[in-house]
């Protein structure tokens, strides 16, 4: 039996309705996927999932804690970012807010973890002010501790951990700090994570880990404790650290090293493009307790051990020992022995380099072909690098003071004048021997002049840090020359920051993090070509990529589906209209007939 008319009607209009909810469905999910064209410098979170959007990283070094918070701008604005103008000038979207340090270093409390929470407490009530309310509780948080931490016995180090976790919750904040997000990272990954945020902040890696420059720059870092050194290097090292993991065989290696070869030497010592920006492709090396602060300990004892029956300055208050990497007249109590500083830059240098190498540094500074350092070698210094942290605090405060003092009434103090204008003129990437050659003079200024006239002057030089100052200089010319780099070649820029971005390692860390969020929470791509590279991480911290296909593939049938389901309402809807209509016109000729049968005219 047939519908009723009155029936066909409404199943009419049903189907048109459902017709229109496909074509709006359709149409929501083609502009989506249109939102998040991927490209190599553009990947992010579907912006319809607002979780996560800020984190917060605590650098928890040796010396202090520094939290961070940092968020993508372009989450919030539901653009891809591209990370250029239309000029063609790189286009941070990196936002971030810089907090107060608190001291002393996480590592302190290993006796007294009842003090970690007061501790901890200002730095986080910062950022709860900085963050916005409605995002707190999606926010993710993260302690990540450097070598003061690494420094302890692991039983102190997880205890500290493990009140940290337990009490956290007591504070009441609206967001959460799983206790996997509370540890020490290895000096391999504070390098690591320095490398990417100065790659980023240049433009040379997207937030996707994917390189978009032709080369990438190394990083220098110095912090308190250890310090480390980063970089792309040659074919033939990153090979051979290849076969040595396991990754090729010997025959494979030496395959790739004649294939090299036949194509040049020149090609073979460039820097490696693999694409992908992965642990594996780089060098990274820290060396714990080579820090600036663990370094001046070690050479105050060399100093008093060495100047054991050397003939020494004697006063009414007791023998003085002659300190060369403190500045002319400084005075301090080392090992309950008065130390007065001589400032003579060549001979601390000479002490720094013999403490580097453990011994006698004599044939050791061979320019690309050092002695080892703590029993590690080097690899062959190529490419450009950025000396970050310490590398520029303590040669910016040298030209900042040297070039205050020349054009003050005060020039009669320096011992010669054409370092300083060399340094300046080649500021911000100095040669190694313009630096050294600057630093006698830096070293030899009178302590007095630095402390009643010099102080404050530098931003980033407190008045505990200057009498160092002269210590610092001589440690960074010494690491870099130990390191194996051509004093002659200016290839290290000191920088600060990056258009207005302070360089942290914790930058790294951040993006590294986010990335790990979006695999965990896929996003959906069109892209002409070009599919941004997925990335899993397997619990031990390794990982594995793939070309982004499968997601194209998944946007594919997605479409497809959405299309077969328009179709299929449309013919469903032109067969309901057409059975309308026909019911519809059968029933009016009928009605005719009837009419015209009782002489009616309708």
């Amino acid at each position: 039996m047939g519908l009723s008319l009155l029936h066909q009607k409404y199943a009419a209009l049903v189907t048109l309705l459902l017709l229109f909810w496909v074509i709006v469905n359709f149409l929501s999910t083609v502009g989506r996927a249109n939102s998040h064209v991927g490209s190599l410098t553009g990947s992010k979170l579907d912006l319809e999932d607002a979780r996560y959007r800020y984190y917060i990283v605590c650098d928890a070094g040796s010396t202090g804690t520094r939290l961070y918070v940092y968020y993508m701008q372009n989450d919030f604005e539901n653009v891809v970012n591209e990370h250029a103008d239309d000029s063609g000038e790189d286009t941070l979207t990196l936002k971030y807010y810089r907090g107060d340090k608190v001291k002393p270093g996480l590592s302190s409390f290993a006796g007294n973890p009842q003090g970690l929470i007061p501790y901890l407490k200002p730095l986080f009530d910062h950022a709860v002010d900085f963050i916005p309310e409605d995002a707190l509780p999606f926010t993710q948080a993260f302690i990540r501790a450097t070598a003061g931490m690494r420094l302890l016995e692991k039983e102190e180090e997880e205890t500290i951990y493990d009140v940290i976790y337990e009490t956290f919750p007591t504070l009441g904040y609206p967001f959460s700090l799983p206790r996997s997000h509370i540890s020490t990272i290895s000096g391999q990954d504070e390098g690591y994570y320095a490398l990417i945020a100065v790659n980023y902040l240049m433009g040379r890696i997207s937030d996707d880990f994917s390189q978009v420059a032709s080369k990438l720059f190394g990083a220098l870092d110095i912090g308190g404790s250890s310090t480390q050194i980063m970089f792309d290097p040659t074919v033939q090292y990153v090979k051979s650290n290849l076969r040595l993991r396991g990754r090729i065989s010997d025959t494979e290696v030496e395959y790739l090293l004649e294939e090299d070869a036949e194509e040049g030497e020149e090609k073979a010592n460039n820097p490696v493009n693999f694409g992908y920006v992965s642990r594996d492709r780089f060098y990274t090396h820290s060396f714990l307790s080579y820090g600036a602060e663990r370094m001046r300990e070690r050479l105050d004892a060399l100093v008093v051990e060495r100047s054991e029956g050397e003939e020494r300055s004697s006063k009414d208050d007791g023998d003085i020992i002659h300190h060369p990497c403190y500045f002319k007249g400084y005075k301090t109590i080392t090992d309950g022995q008065i130390v007065t500083g001589s400032g003579q830059a060549d001979e601390c240098f000479a002490l720094l380099t013999d403490l580097i190498f453990g011994g006698d540094a004599k044939g050791c500074l061979k320019p690309m072909k050092p002695c080892k350092i703590n029993g590690v070698k080097i690899p062959e210094i190529v490419g450009e690098f950025l000396g970050m942290s310490a590398y520029y605090y303590a040669i910016d405060c040298m030209r900042v003071f040297l070039v205050h003092t020349l054009n003050s009434e005060h020039k009669e103090s320096l011992q010669s004048h054409e370092e300083i204008i060399q340094l300046e003129n080649e500021w911000p990437q100095p040669s190694i021997d313009i630096i050294r050659a600057a630093s006698n003079v830096f070293c030899s200024l009178p302590w007095e002049y630095l402390r009643d006239h010099l102080d404050g002057l530098h931003p980033v030089t407190p008045q505990r840090k200057l009498p160092h100052r002269c210590f610092d200089v001589s440690l960074v010319t010494s690491l870099l020359a130990a390191y194996g780099f051509n004093t002659k070649k200016r290839d290290i820029t000191f920088a600060l920051n990056i258009k207005d971005i302070d360089i942290e390692w914790t930058i790294g860390a951040f993006l590294e993090e986010r990335m790990k969020l979006m695999q965990q929470q896929p996003v959906t791509f069109i892209s002409n070509n070009v599919h941004p590279p997925s990335v899993t991480y397997t619990s031990d911290g390794s990982s594995t990529t793939t070309d982004g296909k499968e997601n194209h593939l998944k946007v594919s049938y997605s479409l497809f589906g959405q299309t077969l389901l328009v179709v299929i309402a449309f013919i469903a809807a032109c067969y309901a209209a057409f059975k309308f209509y026909k019911r519809k016109y059968a029933f009016s000729v009928q009605s005719k007939r009837k009419f015209s049968e009782i002489g009616l005219v309708p």
